[in-house]
């Protein structure tokens, strides 16, 4: 009579090992089903390894692995509709195998014999080879004295059934915002005698993360936030809250030598179990291999289908033997130096690369990382050292791409290296970045902030931005950019709450104190924005943009010598300047001073068209404004086809340049498209980050003859916008603008500022009286 036993909807035989469910039925090997009995007899206890290998394995010595293989089978045989729940590994305690209970049997059902096995076990597809695979159900060793036709007719069945599966479509592409499986890949700790291998482990575990976000059915969280959580003491629950994951991938290294030893584990967030773990023993030849089979190993665990076009080449490194895991070892040690951005780590980072290539010339990703330096250091060289760097990193990366046109990280180079950021090529770039792999956040990030250019596709940016934050939530950057994302769409209370978001990661990170300072003088806390800002430049004394922010606050208060302190050499501060405590006309004869190029990189369209119109203006020499428009933007009077946002408020200055100050009927129609363009542009997405754009509008409406309108929208843009005294001099001396000048309202406005000025010089002047700020106003003896 055989045994039965029947637990929630399966019934196992435990003489012949068959496991039935539904119809289908799979027969385990003698060791799984001696498993599985143990399991049914202690469901809900905690089970040691000494335990099983006593009870199950009769106290015979066992290997782990032996253990842990047969663990896995039983797991793949009791999996319903994709869902592994039933057995879990506590992690250094043992196995939890949580089963339905066992139900008592009918007497007639204790003689039933068992179905014969026709399907296979769940099978784990792994394309990691050109010829597909099934892992299958094993026979018991009764069937091969069984009849020969019925173990033909039985392989038969299996393979049909194998067939089956393989045939059917690889699973879709998962969107970002609810992907199957969320990973993150902790640091590896060192565990090699010699401590200067830190860089060895963490270069692994970096390539491993790099690999897994290859995979469309995953989302792993970006280095820069999973990296922090060195500390063995978070919890896995509290890893995962934080990165919002499902699964850690943890490991350790130990070189020696030649030889390395990874171990690697996979954990749950929740439960703390552990799903998988393996131990490799590789020399330095196989470690590049070694990431391809921890990653078809942790997707194995997840039951995961790999597509084999997302797994790397091995083959380059492979082939050049030891010499090729020498120039491995190096690509990692330059990958570790780089992420620090310190000066002589980018040089010994290129060193490095220059060891990679040299040892393995067709191994593209050390061309793409040595791309990456190059642009890192042309953003730092100059005018004279840059453009030599950019154009030896758009060498390298077209190499890269040439070895492997699927590195996704070398797309996202090649777009930082494109002059025109309008280009379509740039896009395209990004997305085919971001296609090769979907848990890149720099490639979302750098495609967000080009979108964002465009009023229609703002929505469209906002989305990416936000999915560079899920995969990298602990970098402070990616807040900072949603940030003047949304302070440039008005939003000011939701742009303080994300730049305080950043400084919560990271208190250290200084421009959100700056963006907190400017949202703060656009609300008109002018002190509190120069509180805010001093800070930053403590952090950071070197920030050229913390300091023309500083200027600009110092300027706008009227502080001349504090302002002078912070930056008084840029073409763009000595313009600001002479704006705010001189005069637009004196602003304008030193554009007619400079050079095209240094005003194109420092101060842009408006600006310089402004000051030109208001010299024009000053001096009634409209012929010489005429003259430098045409030279500087290619102006003959009329629009041109496609108009970007940043160019209207530009154009409604050279329309009146182009005039000589007073509109002919073709100046007014010229003048009628542009604010109608701009008030369209700002019912969809309203403007905060160019405060010109509201004085834009109120020249347009008084040019038309609207003084009501101009006056509204100027009470609009001192409300919202930081209009300081300066911006409203050129309606002054405008004679065709005397109308609104000489308004009520006009004068109440301006009065209106200088009342709030005052209020905040006198906050100012109680901060230095505490020593919150330095008082910059003495200037400092030579």
């Amino acid at each position: 009579m055989a045994r039965q036993i029947r637990f929630g909807d399966w019934h196992f035989y435990p003489d012949t090992g068959v496991l039935e469910r539904e119809g289908a039925a799979v027969s385990l090997e003698p060791l799984v089903a001696s498993l599985l009995e143990y399991f049914l007899d202690h469901s809900g206890e905690l089970l040691s390894r000494d335990q099983l290998i006593a009870e199950v394995w009769e106290g015979r010595v066992v290997s782990d692995d032996a253990i842990r293989r047969a663990v896995s089978s039983l797991r793949r045989a009791l999996i319903v509709d994709g869902s592994d729940k039933l057995i879990t590994t506590v992690h250094k305690k043992g196995y939890l195998a949580r089963l339905p209970r066992v139900e008592p049997l009918p007497p007639e059902a204790a003689v039933r014999p068992p179905a014969e096995p026709a399907l296979p076990a769940a099978p784990v597809v792994s394309t990691t080879s050109s010829a597909p695979q099934a892992v299958a159900g094993s026979f018991n060793p009764a069937m091969a004295r069984r009849p020969l036709l019925l173990v033909v007719l039985l392989l038969l069945v299996m393979l049909a059934s194998a067939w089956g599966w393989l045939q059917r479509p690889p699973p879709a592409a998962t969107a970002m915002d609810d992907p199957p499986y969320t990973l993150a890949v902790l640091p590896f700790v060192d565990l090699s005698e010699n401590a200067d291998n830190a860089w060895l482990a963490d270069g692994l575990a970096e390539e491993l993360l790099g690999l897994l976000g290859r995979f469309s059915a995953f989302r792993v969280a970006a280095r820069s936030s999973s990296f922090l959580f060195r500390d063995p003491a978070a919890s896995p629950r509290e890893v995962g809250t934080t990165l919002g994951v499902r699964y850690l991938v943890e490991g350790s290294v130990r070189r020696d030598a030649d030889q390395v030893r990874v171990d690697v584990r996979l954990v749950e967030t929740d439960s703390g179990f552990q799903v998988w773990a393996e131990s490799y023993a590789r020399g330095l030849a196989g470690l590049f291999a070694l990431q391809s089979d921890i990653a078809t190993k942790v997707a194995r665990a997840l039951q995961v289908v790999l597509v084999e076009s997302e797994q790397p080449d091995t083959r380059v490194l492979d082939a050049a033997g030891l010499a090729g895991g020498e120039a491995y070892l190096e690509y990692l040690r330059a990958r570790q130096l780089t992420s620090s951005w310190a000066t002589d780590d980018l040089e010994a980072a290129a060193l490095a690369l220059q060891n990679t290539i040299a040892l393995a010339p067709d191994f593209a990703p050390a061309y793409a990382q040595l791309a990456e330096v190059m642009l890192i250091q042309a953003s730092r060289g100059g005018e004279q050292e840059g453009p030599p760097k950019r154009e030896l990193a758009a060498t390298l990366v077209e190499k890269a791409l040439q070895l492997d046109p699927d590195l996704a990280p070398a797309y996202t180079i090649r777009a930082g290296l494109y002059r025109d950021p309008g280009d379509p090529a740039v896009e395209a770039d990004l997305k085919r970045s971001i296609a090769l792999n979907p848990s890149y956040p720099k490639a979302y990030e750098i495609l967000a902030q080009r979108l964002f250019a465009s009023a229609e596709r703002r929505q469209e940016a906002l989305q990416l931005i936000d999915q560079a934050r899920a995969l990298d939530p602990l970098r402070a950057r990616l807040h900072h950019v949603k940030t003047y994302m949304t302070f440039d769409l008005c939003q000011l209370d939701a742009a303080e709450d994300l730049a305080r978001q950043a400084l919560r990661v990271n208190p250290g990170f200084p421009a959100s104190l700056v963006m907190l300072g400017h949202i703060n003088s656009w609300r008109g806390e002018l002190a509190e924005a120069v509180k805010l800002q001093e800070q930053a430049l403590a952090m950071d004394p070197h920030s050229i943009w913390t300091r023309q922010h500083l200027h600009n606050a110092y300027l706008v208060l009227g502080e001349r010598e504090a302002a002078r302190q912070v930056d008084d050499s840029s073409l763009r501060s000595l313009w600001a300047e002479r704006l705010l405590l001189e005069s637009p006309a004196s602003a304008g004869e030193l554009v007619y001073g400079s050079d095209a190029a240094t005003m194109r990189r420092q101060l842009g369209p408006w600006p310089e068209t402004y000051s030109v119109l208001a010299a024009a203006i000053d001096s009634g020499d409209f012929a010489r404004a005429r003259r430098h428009i045409e030279e500087r933007f290619d102006f003959d009077g009329g629009l041109p086809e496609h108009i970007d946002s940043a160019e209207l408020a530009a154009l409604v200055n050279m329309v009146l340049i182009w005039s000589g100050g007073s509109l002919d009927s073709s100046g007014q129609a010229l003048m009628r498209d542009l604010d109608a363009e701009m008030a369209r542009q700002d019912a969809q997405a309203p403007h905060c980050l160019t405060g010109h754009r509201p004085l834009a509008r109120a020249l347009a409406a008084t040019a038309l003859g609207e003084p009501g309108r101009a006056l509204d929208l100027l009470r609009e843009g001192q409300q919202r916008h930081r209009l300081a005294g300066g911006w409203y001099r050129l309606l002054e001396v405008q004679p065709a603008f005397a109308a609104l000048v000489a308004h009520s309202e006009f004068a109440a406005l301006e009065r209106g500022w200088e009342q709030r000025l005052a209020a905040q010089r006198a906050l100012l002047a109680q901060l230095r009286k505490d020593g919150t700020i330095p008082d910059r106003r003495a200037v400092p003896p030579a």
